[in-house]
């Protein structure tokens, strides 16, 4: 669930171009355990740790870094691994470290991100990232807490 408004109001102060905003996990374990949800083999993913990577449902990229990430998916020089969120980061790192049109620079932000973000559907002030008052994103949410939430906001 999403309240669009301040993710607007946040991305107009910010750099149009070689920008990426989100809740960022930075130095995240590879899973490789086979009966994980996010099991990547060593020969598909070598290292221990995956670059950052924004988490969740909200990701902002300026074009410029789209445009990158696009052109090298075109030209099938991307990278897969297992989990939306590690693969994004995975094909942040490879148009950073492109041999061939690296991006000339890539600002990873999370500014605000750890206020606005609740990835946790709950009140519940003992998880690590409930919804709060300041909250706007709320991830893994069921069809009946939209709902809920959006008769609030309406």
């Amino acid at each position: 669930y999403i309240r669009p408004g301040p993710l607007v109001e946040i991305l107009r102060h910010r750099p149009p171009f070689g920008y990426a905003w989100g809740y960022w996990d930075f130095m995240s374990p590879v899973p490789r355990e086979e009966g994980s949800a996010f099991y990547n083999p060593e020969e598909s993913y070598p290292f221990v740790a995956f670059p950052p990577y924004p988490r969740g449902l909200v990701r902002a990229l300026s074009m410029d870094v789209v445009r990158h990430v696009a052109r090298a998916s075109e030209q099938q020089q991307l990278r897969l691994v297992f989990g939306d969120d590690p693969c994004l980061g995975v094909h942040l790192r490879q148009i950073v470290k492109s041999p061939d049109a690296p991006i000339p620079m890539l600002t990873i932000d999370d500014r605000d991100s750890y206020r606005a973000f609740a990835m946790e559907p709950s009140c519940n002030i003992g998880l690590w990232s409930h919804v709060s008052e300041r909250s706007w994103v709320a991830h893994h949410v069921t069809p009946e807490q939209i709902q809920c939430m959006w008769n609030v906001d309406m």
